[in-house]
């Protein structure tokens, strides 16, 4: 007898199957960190932007992208630890000079875009990691996020 949570999975598709090409797609996924709301200001104009970080069930990120009005909608809408679905927005390369997350592309949603907050699912990790060996940080942007871990085994004067 199949189970009946791994057939409702299968109506999603995973974030690692995304790219520039694939149009009709929707994840269930985790709001894993919410950032603050802010400005930008560039030659084509200024307005406000939200990021999100989103993992699936198989423990694969994306960084979600909100413009302008739907920053304002969704920031009020978005919760950090809670699943939602998505569908409707466009998948682009990511800049990976403004996130931590290894994914090559990002979604930008618009005010097309549908999301909707579903029950809880427990196979969806709380948290994502993209750990970093302590030897490659120097040749990383300097204005990228990482995570690094890091085991003590001894004390000593600092040098």
């Amino acid at each position: 007898m199949k189970d009946k949570n791994v057939d409702l999975d299968d109506q999603y598709t995973p974030i690692k199957s995304l790219n520039t090409f694939l149009y009709d797609w929707k994840i269930k996924a985790r709001v894993t960190k919410k950032h603050n709301k802010k400005m930008w200001k560039n030659a084509k104009g200024q307005g406000t932007l939200l990021n999100v970080e989103l993992i699936d069930n198989r423990g694969t990120q994306i960084q979600a992208t909100f413009f302008n009005d739907c920053a304002d909608k969704y920031n009020d809408i978005l919760a950090q630890n809670k699943v939602y679905t998505f569908s409707n927005g466009g998948i682009k390369m990511a800049n990976k000079k403004y996130t931590s997350i290894s994914n090559d592309y990002q979604i930008i949603f618009d005010r097309n875009s549908d999301i909707v907050e579903v029950e809880d699912d427990i196979k969806i990790q709380e948290q994502g990691f993209c750990f970093v060996g302590i030897d490659q940080i120097q040749r990383l942007d300097s204005l990228r996020t990482i995570d690094v871990i890091g085991i003590v085994t001894s004390i000593g004067e600092p040098t």
